[in-house]
């Protein structure tokens, strides 16, 4: 074996840096075929844009619900743009996620070389640069691609267990913590691992005391921020209305979600079904979403790699073991939130390590002595070549059927909100499904030059925005009901005027979506937009207006 890892070692540096670049280049190309230059970014991506905005026009307030990290490495390129157009804004942040995607395939074989050799980094990074939902996500704008950088920048450091270094993951942990408010688990993470690891040392204790003071040093300017603006250091809008125990719930206006305490579900439900539903549910939903997501390669892989890591000799335990703390302590700490919310971007950050599993059962193969096909290094280049080779195929196969978006559907997502709000006047019940995509605020899709006027909302409260937008934003309005009628009722009191249905819509309430096929259903609704009727080529939702004295009169 050792003779066979010192052959492949022979596998010059030059060589892994034009096979990196070969396989960024064809990540590249995966990525650019899965974005439209032409449509402007929307949902979160559109509130980080619209916060990178203010700060670098010089306002640094805190968004409720995400932190700062990302729209902070945006504004600087944002003042360097000078645009009348959105659009062209849009694609400064797609550009910077993109490059921040492909910038973290060669640390994820830097990490792999913790465990592997040349070879088998790899097929690491490869995994992790083919991952079609990572390179779906990369062009939307979002979060994710710095946060799985710096986590990834933060492990290679740690698992050096080098005492010059151990000061560099606390460092990066308060950078984490400032990307996503999920970024304070890397404190307990990195701190458990730095005692495994460093737990024999004579100052190990001093240091850690100096490392914390250096995290909360880091993170302090966002939490002081966040204390002036609401009250609380660690301040989240959704997690402050988790305990409601259904999305849809917390996300209404009717319902005041933000004063209900875990110990108000436990009075009105009882601790069985509090534990039912933060706990057990929360636990399917985090292993249910991580299995689906090991689709198309991972979930071969993967579970090998899993049993080989405990079973196995021949691999560095030590450092496995830091990796199966990450995760094992990542999915305990998302169970509350996917008890409510199971949205899969909370997980993407853990593909990279799910790549070191997965190359396991390929290195054992490799080094199998019984296997005569591996006797030669040749053989086993035709090997490594044909397990990239076979995962770029795969990746591509499962990108083009299932990950890339329709440019003509988008387009017609867009041209219906802006008929929605400027041509209907419509007040519509919030959906989170993605024929809304476009609805957060179609002045900027409209009038491109009101972009940079757009500011975080100061003195937040629950009747206001968190962007100062001007009123057409306002275009939306979640409603709470168990029936119809119920929500009808409800959305009075709150200018609700239309309801939409669309015909593969994934709506909060079944009845909304049983609305597109049974429109003859409630008296008081009234279809006044069909997609279809109206020439849309893909689109298909249909929209009714609400006749509350039809309504009242029971009729």
């Amino acid at each position: 074996m050792n003779n066979e890892i010192k052959n492949v070692e022979t596998f010059s540096g030059k060589k892994i840096i034009i096979c990196l670049i070969i396989i960024g280049l064809i990540s590249l190309g995966f990525k650019l075929s899965l974005v439209d230059f032409s449509l402007p970014i929307h949902s979160d991506a559109l509130e980080y844009a619209l916060h990178a905005n203010a700060i670098s026009e010089g306002q640094f307030l805190q968004h409720p619900q995400r932190h700062s990290g990302w729209p902070f490495l945006i504004a600087p390129f944002f003042s360097l743009v000078n645009s009348e157009n959105f659009l062209d804004y849009s694609n400064v942040v797609r550009i910077l996620s993109i490059g921040v995607s492909i910038v973290t395939i060669p640390l994820v074989y830097l990490l792999g070389r913790k465990f592997f050799d040349r070879k088998l980094s790899l097929i690491a990074a490869s995994l992790f640069a083919f991952e079609p939902r990572l390179n779906q996500i990369s062009g939307l704008g979002y979060s994710e691609p710095l946060f799985i950088l710096v986590i990834v920048s933060s492990f290679y450091f740690i698992l050096d267990k080098n005492n010059r270094y151990a000061v560099i993951p606390f460092i990066l942990t308060g950078i984490i913590w400032w990307i996503r408010p999920n970024g304070f688990m890397m404190l307990l993470i990195i701190s458990i691992i730095y005692f495994i690891y460093f737990r024999n040392s004579s100052h190990s204790i001093r240091n850690y005391v100096i490392y914390i003071v250096i995290v909360f040093l880091i993170v302090s300017p966002m939490l002081i921020q966040r204390y002036d603006q609401f009250g609380d250091p660690m301040y989240n809008w959704i997690a402050e209305r988790i305990w409601i125990g259904e999305y849809s719930m917390s996300r209404s206006v009717n319902i005041e979600a933000d004063a209900y305490s875990a110990f108000d579900y436990i009075s009105d439900n009882g601790i069985l079904s509090f534990f039912d539903k933060f706990v057990l549910t929360g636990m399917y939903n985090v292993l249910s979403i991580a299995a689906r997501m090991t689709f198309p390669y991972f979930f071969i892989l993967l579970p090998l790699g899993l049993y080989f890591s405990v079973k196995s000799p021949g691999i560095n335990r030590n450092r496995l073991v830091a990796i199966w703390i990450f995760i094992i302590a990542s999915m305990c700490t998302m169970i509350l939130a996917f008890s409510v919310i199971p949205d899969k971007r909370l997980i993407f950050f853990l593909f990279p390590f799910f790549s070191i599993f997965a190359t396991i059962p390929i290195m054992k193969l490799q080094y199998n002595k019984t296997n005569k096909f591996l006797c030669t290094m040749n053989q086993n280049n035709i090997l490594i070549l044909t397990i990239i080779a076979s995962v770029v195929i795969v990746s591509a196969i499962y990108t083009l059927d299932y990950e890339r978006p329709d440019p003509i559907l988008e387009k017609e997502k867009l041209e219906f909100a802006k008929f929605m709000i400027y041509d209907l006047n419509a007040k519509l019940l919030f959906e989170h499904t993605d024929f809304q995509n476009y609805f957060n605020h179609p002045t900027v899709y409209n009038e491109p030059d009101t972009f940079k006027s757009i500011r975080i909302t100061e003195d937040l409260d629950e009747t206001k925005l968190f962007f100062n937008y001007p009123d057409e934003a306002k275009n939306r309005v979640m409603i709470y009901g168990e029936s119809m009628d119920e929500l009808v009722f409800n959305g009075e009191k709150f200018g609700l005027t239309h309801i939409m249905s669309a015909k593969d819509g994934d709506s909060f309430f079944s009845f909304v979506d049983e609305l597109y096929e049974n429109e003859k259903k409630y008296p008081y609704l009234t279809k006044v937009f069909d997609a279809e009727d109206e020439g849309y080529e893909k689109l298909r939702v249909k929209v009714f207006s609400i006749d509350y004295d039809v309504f009242k009169s029971g009729k």
